[in-house]
């Protein structure tokens, strides 16, 4: 005869409650509109005008997403992946 004890393991839900941000990187050269794109991107989903953009800027688009722009000029190939892997690893 064999005894089976069942244990009831308690489960932790580990998601988090929102989900993390789409980076959007406009990365380009100096003079190609990068800031005139994002200030027209803002206004697009905000309705509001932007005089200037710095830092990073988060707007919310729909009830679960949200969406942070980031302006990375074009200092080298890796500029643009240093920025997304600080966001990504430290947050804002």
């Amino acid at each position: 005869m064999t005894l089976c004890v069942l244990f009831a393991v308690p489960v932790v839900d580990t998601t988090p409650e929102e989900p993390p941000p789409f980076v959007v990187v406009v990365h380009g050269p100096p003079g190609a509109g990068k800031t005139t794109l994002i200030k027209n991107l803002i206004k697009h989903y905000v309705n509001q005008n932007l005089s200037d953009v710095k830092g990073p800027i988060t707007v919310v688009s729909g009830k679960t997403r949200r969406l942070t722009f980031v302006e990375c000029p074009q200092v080298g190939s890796a500029t643009a992946s240093w920025v997304v892997h600080r966001i990504l690893s430290h947050g804002f």
